[in-house]
C-alpha cells in the first residue's frame, strides 16, 4: 500500500508538471527584410543569445522558423532587441542582442562584447596572460585591450573628461552600458538602453501547501522484528523566497523556505521467535520545523510555463512526545506473560537531508504565479526502536508533494 501511494503521488505530479501551458502575451515582433514589424509571440527560451533560429507565432497556429539570413531581426516585450549581425571573426550572420544603441552602440554575443561606431564592428577584448614564476603558472588579469579601443572611440573633450571613468570601467555589461551613457549624456547625443526592463534577478515569496508521504527505508540491525507506523501520510505547510530568472544565468534559481507538519501517530512492532513473542505499541505526537535550501536548473520552458529540477538538503528540528506506551513479553514454555510500559521510540531531534526535487513554476512571467513540486528527501538514522534491548536504527524516505503560489 505504501508503495502504491508512492506512485500514485508521483505520477500525479507528472501530470501537473506537463498540463495546462499557459499562452505568453503576443507583444514580441520580427524584423522583415523589407522593415516591417510584425507582431505576435516569439516561445521564450533560456537566452537568444545562444539561439540560431527563433520560432514566431502569428496566432492561429501559424508557426514559422526563422534564421538570421531570413529576418532583419526581433524584439522581445521586455525591450530586449535583436539584430542579424555580421560580426568580426564570425562566417555567417548571427542573432546578436543590441544592448546600447546610439552614437556608438554596444552588441552582446554569447559572451563576447562588440563596439559598433557606424563604421565598423570592433570587438571588446579581455584576456588572461598566463606566465610561469618559479616553477607555477600565475595568471595576470592586467590585459584589458578593450579599454584602449573606448579611449580611441571617445577621443575629443568628453573623452578626457571620462578618462578616469573610462580607466575604471569592468568587463561586464553593467559597466559598459555606464560608460556609454556617461559619454552620450556628455556630448549631449540621443541613445536607447534596451535591457532597461530587465532586473538583474526576480525575487518572489511562495506559499505552498502539501501532503507528505513517509517511508520506512530499511533497518540495520537484522534482528527480524517488524515495526510499523499506522499513518503514513500527513498535511504540511511552507513559505519561503524565490531568486529566479538571473539575467546572466537564466536557468538557474535558488529558493529557501521554513515549514511545519506535525502527526499523531502509533508504532506497532513485534519480535517471534521458537520461545518468545513479543508485541508492543506506542502513540506519539511528533512536530516538525523543517528548512529546505535547493539550487535549481531550469530543463524546460514551454510558453508560461517552466519545469525545473532542484538539488539542496533540509534541516529538521523534531519535537517527539510519547503519550502511551506498552510492551507484551509472552514466553511460550511457561505459559508467562510480562507488561511493560516504557518507551520504544527514540526520535532524533534534529536530521540533515540531502533532497531532490522536480517541479514546474506556471504563469512565470505574471505578477501572480503557481508552482507545483514533487520532492524527496532521505533521512538518515531517522528513528530508533528499543524493545527488551532488542535495537533497530531506521532510515526514512520521505516524498512531499507541494502545490504554492508566488507572489
Amino acid at each position: 500500500m505504501k508503495k502504491q501511494n508512492a506512485f500514485l503521488m508521483f505520477f500525479c505530479s507528472l501530470f501537473i508538471l506537463i498540463s495546462g501551458q499557459i499562452k505568453a502575451q503576443e507583444n514580441d515582433y520580427i524584423i522583415t527584410n523589407s522593415g516591417e514589424k510584425v507582431y505576435g509571440e516569439i516561445p521564450r527560451d533560456f537566452d537568444f543569445n545562444y539561439s540560431e533560429s527563433i520560432k514566431f507565432n502569428r496566432g492561429n497556429n501559424q508557426e514559422s522558423i526563422y534564421t538570421p539570413e531570413e529576418i532583419r531581426g526581433f524584439g522581445l516585450d521586455n525591450g530586449r532587441l535583436f539584430l542579424s549581425l555580421e560580426l568580426p571573426e564570425l562566417e555567417r550572420k548571427v542573432f546578436a542582442q543590441i544592448v546600447f544603441s546610439g552614437k556608438l552602440s554596444l552588441i552582446s554575443y554569447k559572451s563576447r562584447y562588440f563596439l559598433d561606431d557606424g563604421n565598423r564592428k570592433v570587438e571588446l577584448k579581455f584576456s588572461f596572460k598566463t606566465f610561469d614564476e618559479s616553477g607555477r603558472q600565475v595568471k595576470n588579469t592586467n590585459r584589458k585591450p578593450y579599454l584602449g579601443v573606448l579611449n580611441s572611440v571617445m577621443a575629443g573633450d568628453c573623452g578626457t573628461q571620462l578618462q578616469t571613468s573610462i580607466l575604471s570601467t569592468g568587463f561586464n555589461e553593467q559597466d559598459l552600458i555606464s560608460i556609454f551613457q556617461k559619454y552620450h549624456l556628455c556630448e549631449n547625443l540621443s541613445y536607447q538602453i534596451h535591457v532597461e526592463k530587465i532586473p538583474f534577478l526576480k525575487f518572489s515569496t511562495v506559499a505552498s501547501l502539501g501532503l507528505n508521504l513517509s517511508n520506512k527505508a530499511n533497518s540495520f540491525s537484522g534482528i527480524g522484528r517488524y515495526d510499523v507506523f499506522e499513518k503514513n501520510l500527513f498535511p504540511m505547510i511552507q513559505a519561503g523566497i524565490k531568486l529566479y530568472e538571473f539575467r546572466k544565468a537564466p536557468r538557474f534559481s535558488f529558493d529557501a523556505s521554513i515549514g511545519f507538519t506535525s502527526q499523531n501517530n502509533t508504532l506497532n512492532t513485534e519480535f517471534i521467535d521458537s520461545n518468545i513473542d513479543v508485541t508492543g505499541t506506542e502513540t506519539f505526537k511528533l512536530a516538525s520545523i523543517f528548512a529546505p535550501i535547493f539550487f535549481n536548473y531550469s530543463l524546460l520552458r514551454i510558453g508560461n510555463s517552466e519545469t525545473y529540477m532542484g538539488v539542496g538538503g533540509t534541516l529538521r528540528a523534531n519535537r517527539f512526545v510519547s503519550e502511551f506506551s506498552m510492551i507484551d513479553d509472552h514466553y511460550q514454555n511457561g505459559s508467562v506473560t510480562f507488561i511493560y510500559e516504557r518507551p520504544i521510540m527514540t526520535k532524533s531531534e534534529q536530521v540533515v537531508s540531502p533532497a531532490v526535487k522536480i517541479g514546474t513554476h506556471f504563469n512565470s512571467k505574471s505578477r501572480i504565479g503557481f508552482v507545483s513540486e514533487l520532492q524527496v528527501d532521505y533521512l538518515r538514522n531517522s528513528f530508533s526502536a528499543n524493545v527488551l534491548n532488542r535495537v533497530a536504527t531506521y532510515d526514512h524516505i520521505m516524498f512531499s508533494f507541494l502545490i504554492g503560489v508566488r507572489f
